[in-house]
């Protein structure tokens, strides 16, 4: 699954904390426990980036659907034409 846990963190307490907020009705109490899940997590730092690469784009303006949602340049193109 993309963007799922990238960095392998693993901490029993978040897991608890992220599953009790997955069965919480309550939208305030489900709330607190995503603040509960944010605080540890920056508590650990499980990853810092310390290198941001550069991404350059040359397009022209007839090229239509070239950099769609997430994926950015990195889909298939099959949507993508000539105007």
């Amino acid at each position: 699954m993309p963007f799922s846990n990238a960095a392998h963190y693993a901490n029993p307490e978040v897991d608890k904390l992220l599953e009790s907020a997955a069965r919480e009705p309550d939208v305030e109490k489900r709330r607190s426990l995503f603040f509960d899940v944010q605080r540890l997590i920056i508590d650990d730092v499980p990853v810092i980036n310390t290198v941001a690469p550069a991404e350059v784009v040359v397009y022209n303006k007839r090229v239509r659907n070239f950099a769609l949602g997430a994926e950015d340049l990195r889909h298939n193109f099959a949507d993508t034409y000539l105007q």
